[in-house]
């Protein structure tokens, strides 16, 4: 019996995870496709700015949040956030 692999597909190569907020494909035991969020992070401090101005100890830990909360989070610049206060008016 031949097996031709040129007929087997990649599940993953037709389901497109957003990679912008650290989503990524995996297949679960049934060969089905799905979109999941990075678990772990490098113990590696290196403080990046969120567009949230929240500070994240790396640019890992900003994708891990932006993909368990669903939202798009990008980095504004190394380091921690400015702690701006709000102008007031006299």
């Amino acid at each position: 019996m031949i097996n031709n692999a040129k007929n087997i597909r990649n599940p993953c190569d037709e389901l497109q995870c957003d990679k912008s907020i650290g989503s990524y494909c995996e297949i679960n035991l049934q060969g089905k496709a799905f979109c999941k969020c990075r678990n772990k992070c490098e113990k590696l401090v290196d403080h990046v700015c969120g567009s949230d101005r929240i500070s994240y100890e790396n640019e890992c830990v900003l994708h891990k949040e932006a993909c368990f909360s669903n939202q798009m989070i990008t980095r504004l610049h190394a380091g921690i956030c400015d702690i701006r206060l709000p102008a007031f008016n006299d």
